[in-house]
């Protein structure tokens, strides 16, 4: 699901299955992370990854079936995982930082009651010649 989402949905690469492994040993098996999945019909239709650190949690990957988002499954992952922070006394949710032009993201987020604010950011891309560096600014919501 991760993979078609940011592919299809974002056009963007998926990060290398390792990098889930290592996120997973450093966060999960310490005990600083877990992974929520909406089951329906003996069908994974969402995923949710959290990581916790000090007083929050943090909302970190999310997918999803887009046939299956009429039962609103990341409505009701999203509602565990607060529940399982508050259980483990974490006080803060941080949704992380949104694309101003996901707007989807952004609105999903908002139901949620989160703070918006906006946050510059530039990127360089490397290139062989220095002196023809692209460089990409943009804005950002913050949750």
């Amino acid at each position: 699901m991760h993979l078609k989402v940011r592919k299809y949905k974002y056009g963007l690469l998926a990060q290398p299955y390792s990098f889930f492994q290592n996120i997973w040993r450093h966060f999960v098996d310490r005990q600083q992370g877990f992974l929520l999945l909406a089951i329906s019909e003996d069908k994974i239709v969402a995923g949710d990854f959290f990581i916790e650190w000090k007083d929050t949690l943090y909302y970190k990957f999310n997918a999803s079936l887009p046939g299956d988002l009429s039962h609103r499954p990341n409505d009701l992952l999203i509602w565990e995982g607060i529940q399982h922070g508050k259980n483990r006394g974490r006080a803060y949710l941080d949704f992380g930082l949104s694309d101003i032009d996901q707007e989807g993201l952004v609105r999903y987020k908002r139901k949620f009651g989160r703070k918006r604010r906006r946050f510059p950011s530039c990127a360089m891309s490397p290139m062989v010649d220095p002196h023809r560096r692209r460089r990409k600014c943009g804005r950002f919501w913050g949750n």
